[in-house]
């Protein structure tokens, strides 16, 4: 009796193929002498991709429709190339926004049997396949993808055990859902009443409710497949399977597709001896619920494409987990909204504001095909660089070195620059006394303002000192102490070479030298570096002068308390070293020459400066010096070294000389 039933079943399907069904066979374009199988359209109908084996294996073609004509396919070689020794490459599933196709194949590169992969679609063609990922597949057969239009699920088929006729491959219906990172999770088996027995070549139509499969539940003991429709319900179960009787032949059906607008079904049949691709208008009963499609491109305001997520809001509640991305290399999309709800669409680029769309479809009745671009604003950031001492933390001025670009800085211890998303910047950091520092910068932020901080370490302060005689301009090689202040160890002590000495001095201190050679007058200065923390170079070219008629010390590093004779602390450590040397060469006759600027009245002046000049002999004679080796004399302002123009002329003409009057 079931036997009768299932037979009966099977001969109204047959009887009902063809009836109100117009089926057109697609043109030699598209069919060839070989097998076609499996189609599939992109959301606008325009673009067909199908399996046929017409070279001899079973690889993957493309075809366009231009004017209501279908070009003539040609392979796709970015996917069939991929490893030339498999023997099938099929099931191929195109997005609806016509930008990936998903297929399966058995590849070297797979976990095992045959896995599912994807390509997307690039400038050149379509890109090398990529697999799906392990959360798909398995070391065992899974085929026949199709991913949902909104791309946040992917139907397949995986092998299972034909509990009623082991001998019979057997398949069922899972599918993945992504997650909120955009991949995919493990995968379901599709519950009663979509896998009963043996169920196949599963395709998600436009409105991502409607399932069409192919199945063998008529006769679960033949290996003859029926296509079958279900929808999901709004509680998420999904209908008793419908078959679709204008479909169903006695032979093996099991290939189909609708278009997105549902009023096409394209589909497999042997009518002609061999399995070509046909088309044909559907009845309404079967047909999806109705959509729009939103197609355009995403582009930046210089008209250059971009990958931007796309997610769909459903009465504010999201429809998908960023499975939807503009193409990269044109910036085409597509999207399919539902009819019966009210939507609000992101288009969000990483550097770039991002777009909303906002379109009410509850009470649409008519499928509608949208073209709308969108031109994202890029986020122009600001890149604040902020240099300092690595020390002190005080900003510092510095110059930063991108290329043969110098830039400067507007504020003093900061760069701003102007970024865009994905910009780099390979610079240097330079100022002088600090130690160079390279920056690298790769802006891929959504940040506004960024804020980083270059701390230059200082480099330590240095010192050249080289000794000369005053009069003939040679090197000469002296006695040198050179001294840190509050410090007992002496930075150096000792014979100096002609060539001079180089050392590294420390931050923030206070440094004492003194010089001397047998035959010259000695000398003695201050190196202040207290609150220095850079590389300070201190450069000195020191003239000696030597004990011989005629020649004259200058020193106006001797200081006296306003409008008086009093000798300061510090005049008298310059003054010791004269007494030294006029101990050492008690030969030698000097007098003692002081000197004023041209402040105040000449006779004022010059009774000072005398008052000064016999200050510093009486300070002499009490370190030891003879009275009969010295003389002083005040000359007032009549033999200025500078004008009298400035404060700093002024204190070169305040001034202490020695002249030597006689060597005997």
């Amino acid at each position: 009796m079931r036997k009768i039933i299932i037979t009966l079943l099977i001969l109204i399907a047959y009887q009902s193929f063809g009836q109100n069904l117009n089926m057109t066979q697609l043109p030699s374009t598209i069919n060839s002498k070989a097998t076609e199988y499996a189609p599939s359209l992109s959301a606008d109908g325009q673009t067909m991709v199908f399996q046929s084996n017409v070279d001899g294996k079973y690889k993957l073609y493309i075809s366009k429709q231009i004017n209501g004509v279908w070009s003539k396919s040609i392979p796709i070689d970015g996917i069939n190339n991929y490893d030339k020794e498999s023997a099938l490459i099929g099931g191929p599933s195109l997005s609806y926004d016509g930008n990936q196709i998903y297929f399966f194949s058995f590849f070297k590169s797979g976990f095992g049997l045959e896995d599912i992969y994807f390509s997307n679609r690039n400038a050149s063609g379509w890109g090398m396949p990529i697999n799906a990922g392990k959360m798909i597949n398995t070391s065992d057969y899974e085929g026949f993808p199709s991913i949902s239009s909104d791309g946040n699920k992917l139907y397949f088929i995986r092998k299972k055990r034909n509990k009623d006729n082991p001998n019979v491959f057997c398949t069922k219906i899972m599918v993945s859902e992504r997650d909120s990172k955009g991949n995919w999770k493990l995968p379901i088996e599709l519950p009663p009443p979509i896998n009963l027995n043996c169920e196949k070549c599963p395709r998600i139509l436009s409105d991502n409710e409607t399932l069409i499969f192919a199945s063998n539940r008529l006769n679960k003991q033949s290996a003859v497949n029926d296509l079958f429709l279900s929808r999901l319900s709004p509680d998420q179960s999904w209908t008793d399977p419908l078959p679709i009787a204008p479909l169903n032949t006695p032979g093996d059906d099991q290939f189909a597709t609708i278009s997105s607008k549902g009023d096409l079904v394209y589909f497999i049949n042997d009518k002609a001896g061999n399995y070509d691709i046909y088309f044909a208008e559907l009845p309404e009963m079967y047909r999806p619920r109705k959509v729009t499609d939103i197609q355009g491109i995403v582009q930046n305001e210089m008209q250059h494409p971009i990958s931007a997520g796309i997610f769909i809001y459903a009465d504010g509640i999201l429809k998908n987990q960023g499975g939807l991305v503009s193409n990269e290399s044109d910036g085409a999309f597509g999207y399919t909204l539902t009819h019966g709800f009210s939507y609000q669409v992101i288009t969000q680029a990483p550097g770039h504001h991002s777009d909303t769309f906002n379109i009410n479809l509850k009470a649409e009745t008519a499928y509608g095909l949208k073209k709308r671009d969108i031109v994202l604003k890029e986020k122009i950031g600001k890149l604040i660089v902020k240099t300092e001492n690595a020390i002190t933390h005080a900003p510092i001025l510095a110059i930063m070195e991108e290329g043969e670009d110098r830039i400067e800085q507007e504020v003093a211890g900061q760069f701003s620059i102007d970024v865009r998303y994905q910009d780099s910047i390979q610079a240097r950091i330079e100022r002088e006394g600090f130690e160079s520092q390279d920056f690298n910068f790769n802006y891929n932020a959504d940040k506004v303002t960024l804020n980083y901080t270059i701390a230059l370490k200082p480099v330590d302060p240095s010192l050249f000192i080289q000794v000369i005689d005053k009069d003939t301009k040679s090197p000469i090689s002296p006695e040198l102490d050179l001294l840190e202040e509050g410090n007992a160890t002496p930075v150096f002590r000792g014979k100096m070479l002609t060539e001079g000495l180089r050392k590294n001095l420390n931050f923030d201190k206070i440094y004492r030298i003194r010089i001397r050679l047998p035959g010259y007058f000695s000398f003695q200065d201050t190196i202040n570096l207290a609150g220095v923390f850079e590389g300070r170079k201190v450069n000195r070219i020191i003239p000696l002068v030597q004990l011989k008629e005629g020649n004259k010390l200058s020193l106006s590093s001797i200081y006296f308390g306003s409008n008086s004779a009093e000798l300061s602390d510090d005049s008298k450590g310059v003054l010791d070293e004269v007494a030294f040397v006029l101990r050492q060469n008690r030969n030698v006759t000097v007098e003692i020459g002081a000197h004023s600027d041209d402040v105040g009245e000449n006779s004022f002046n010059l009774t000072l400066s005398q008052k000064r000049a016999d200050a510093v002999k009486a300070y002499l004679l009490t370190r030891g010096v003879l009275d009969s080796a010295l003389s002083s004399k005040g000359y007032g302002e009549i033999n200025p070294v500078a004008p009298n123009d400035s404060e700093e002329n002024r204190a070169l003409n305040r001034r202490v000389e020695f002249i030597i009057l006689k060597v005997r």
